[in-house]
């Protein structure tokens, strides 16, 4: 909102991501285990020290305990599918975010949504995570146990415009022309992992999974001008 300048919401931010990552750090998820990223962090709560910034509840951006989260989720779905181990739980988010490449994000709602990853290796796994310049950086860490590598791609099926409408406004907490909701494409993607053997060719291209994105509505502000009231003209 207007009382909190932008950077303090990607300062707080941060410092989610960090109290995300530092409760992951080093852990070791043993072959066949299944990894659950809301029991590895825990609930987002303030007296954890996680702050408030934005994110998606029901459709809209809102101010959250946690807010940001995801971003860490992300990155582990996004190295998870690199490695080429099986996912167990992912969830979409509503709208495209551009901190992994589209289709490959893993949305997280303490108590609805969650992301799980099962160690299908047969070595263990040493889960690295951290944070530089707003960016969160995860490593697996283990035995190399396949003779292929995996090369992500990713297909759009569809793209849904968004539209602008417009909001009158009366009681001056808009300017004429502000914008009220900022807006978001929708798209539809596919994903698919190819996997390349030793020599550099490619073994075969394997659908992951379909995610669509709703789109958003782009909403301005519309102030009315005070017109003068018309004067009464006097009759003769």
């Amino acid at each position: 909102g207007g009382a909190h300048p932008p950077h303090r919401w990607v300062d707080d931010r941060t410092h989610n991501l960090m109290l995300a990552c530092e409760a992951i750090n080093g852990k070791v998820v043993m072959p066949g285990e299944i990894f659950s990223f809301n029991e590895a962090v825990g609930e987002r709560t303030a007296a954890k020290g996680y702050r408030e910034a934005t994110a998606y509840v029901s459709g809209a951006s809102v101010p959250e305990i946690g807010g940001g989260v995801c971003q860490v989720a992300s990155s582990i779905y996004y190295a998870v599918l690199q490695a080429d181990l099986y996912t167990v739980e992912r969830h979409a988010h509503t709208y495209l975010v551009t901190y992994v490449p589209k289709g490959m994000d893993a949305a997280i709602y303490w108590g609805a949504l969650d992301y799980k990853f099962e160690n299908s290796s047969p070595y263990p796994i040493k889960i690295e995570a951290d944070v530089s310049d707003g960016e969160v950086h995860v490593i697996l860490r283990g035995t190399e146990w396949k003779d292929y590598t995996v090369k992500l791609s990713w297909k759009q099926l569809e793209e849904v415009p968004y539209e602008t409408k417009t909001r009158v406004v009366t009681d001056g907490s808009y300017k004429d022309g502000d914008v009220i909701v900022s807006p978001y494409t929708g798209y539809t993607i596919t994903t698919y992992k190819t996997l390349i053997d030793r020599d550099d060719n490619p073994i075969e291209t394997v659908k992951i999974k379909t995610s669509v994105y709703s789109k958003r509505d782009r909403v301005v502000a519309v102030v009315p001008k005070n017109e003068p009231e018309p004067q009464p003209t006097e009759t003769p």
